[in-house]
């Protein structure tokens, strides 16, 4: 039965309902919660902000890291495309053939796949004058500085390397002293006195990047008290840090240390390129190195190397052109003399060729 206010309960007391009764509370309701003050809101956005901001940049990053992969691996050219290429150089090269590839960064790529068929002359080249033909491993659009203006006489693609050849026409050189550094001579004047350079086995030296041009396994040691003066063939880098194939003859003074190769052919000019080592000329602290070029014993020039002038070209004329011309087999001997007023850190190495006719091969490809 219900029980409505004021009704007796059976234990004789009335019985109120709560919700009916306006004096009565009730249950004890639960407490409100507090509210957030602006001070907490802004406290909790400045620590979910940076965290939200820190949260973008790494998506970002990951996704800017995918699509960098996707395109270097688009954009990347096979070791096999090289390779293809250099078996059809092989197939076709010459003796006067030089192989390069642009841009620069890809010569080890060049290197890899057909470097037992070229030499350190090849690698490191001067100018043209010695080469009668030159094939170009290209990609992505680049042009090498040594590439001809005039049009391709080959182009063929191999995957994503375009090789390219030129006709150069009859290389002027007749002779290459540092290709023959075999049979030179070497001597030392000391005190007015001249003294041989003795073929000796290289000492064991410390040399390499940054630390100076490596001796060969043979040297004309001219002076065992003064181990750097020695004369030979190396591979040094000059100013720009370009390695150069060519004859280390460290000065040892006023008074000059000669290298002569005798009956070679005259030509009628000796195209000559020298420098200092990289880390000695670009101190620029040193003395002028002067070059003396003697045929049968005569000067017939001079070059003068100043710190700065990195690899320096002369042309110095062995006979008149038309002389040579009518007599082109005439043989003779050749000198090459430096000197240095204080020859400290003067690491002179120089490589030159004899030359006849077609000067215009003189300049093709300087570099």
């Amino acid at each position: 039965m219900d029980e409505s206010p004021g009704t007796p309960s059976q234990d004789g007391s009335d019985t109120v309902n709560p919700a009916l009764d306006p004096d009565s509370t009730g249950p004890e309701p639960e407490p409100a919660p507090e509210p957030v003050s602006t001070v907490e809101k802004e406290a909790w956005h400045d620590v979910s902000q940076p965290r939200r901001s820190l949260v973008w940049f790494i998506l970002c990053l990951a996704i800017a890291e995918a699509i960098h992969f996707g395109l270097r691996q688009v954009r990347t050219v096979p070791q096999t495309d090289f390779e293809a290429a250099a078996k059809h150089v092989r197939e076709h090269m010459g003796q006067r053939d030089l192989v390069v590839s642009a841009p620069s960064w890809t010569s080890p790529r060049l290197r890899q796949a057909l470097g037992d068929a070229m030499t350190f002359s090849s690698s490191t080249p001067n100018d043209l004058a010695a080469y009668e033909r030159i094939w170009v491993m290209i990609i992505r659009g680049a042009r090498h500085p040594y590439q001809p203006t005039h049009p391709t006489d080959f182009v063929q693609r191999f995957g994503r390397v375009r090789l390219q050849q030129w006709e150069l026409g009859p290389s002027p050189v007749l002779f290459n002293f540092v290709d023959h550094m075999a049979q030179a001579k070497a001597e030392i004047v000391t005190n007015g006195k001249t003294l041989p350079c003795h073929r000796t086995p290289r000492s064991n030296h410390r040399a390499g990047l940054g630390a100076g041009a490596m001796a060969p396994e043979q040297i004309l040691q001219c002076d065992r008290e003064r181990p750097w003066l020695w004369v030979g063939s190396t591979v040094m880098e000059d100013l720009e840090l370009k390695g150069r194939h060519c004859i280390w003859q460290h000065p040892a003074g006023l008074e000059p240390i000669r290298v002569q190769w005798n009956n070679i052919p005259l030509g009628d000019r000796i195209v000559l390129y020298g420098g200092i080592y990289h880390d000695h000329e670009i101190k620029e602290l040193g003395n002028d190195t002067q070059i003396a070029v003697r045929v049968n014993g005569q000067e017939v020039g001079r070059m003068i190397h100043r710190d700065g002038d990195g690899n320096k070209r002369s042309v110095i004329q062995t006979r008149p052109l038309e002389q040579a011309k009518q007599h082109p087999d005439q043989r003779g001997n050749v000198a090459i003399e430096v000197t240095a007023a204080d020859p400290h850190l003067r690491s002179f190495c120089w490589n030159a060729t004899v030359r006849l006719g077609h000067p215009e091969r003189d300049h093709h490809g300087t570099n």
